[in-house]
């Protein structure tokens, strides 16, 4: 039980950090193309949050599609964001997501 409140308290204070966003690229369908510090390229679907509080607005596809790199993760104009961990954990190998991309 120690160990893995030690290993839980290192994560949270930073010991543990999944690489960060340097590229991101919009689809048409709600999925963020996203290449980390380390060349990995993942897929990060957004549809789950579509309906949730303040990431509506990302249901309109020309703001969802102007979503930038920021400070090693990705944002919008008006604020919304991800946390750069979520999006390396959450998100899928683009390889595995080859067929949804043609």
């Amino acid at each position: 039980m120690v160990k893995k409140y030690l290993k839980l308290t290192l994560k949270i204070r930073g010991a543990y950090m999944y690489p960060r966003i340097k590229n991101v690229v919009p689809t048409d369908d709600y999925k963020l193309i996203l290449t980390f510090t380390n060349d990995e390229v993942k897929v990060f679907d957004v549809t789950p949050y579509l309906n949730k509080g303040f990431f509506k607005q990302l249901k309109d596809k020309s703001y969802f599609k102007s979503v930038k790199a920021f400070m090693d993760s990705i944002q919008w104009k008006n604020g919304q964001d991800f946390c750069p961990d979520v999006l390396y954990l959450d998100s899928k190998n683009k390889e595995s997501t080859t067929n949804s991309f043609g």
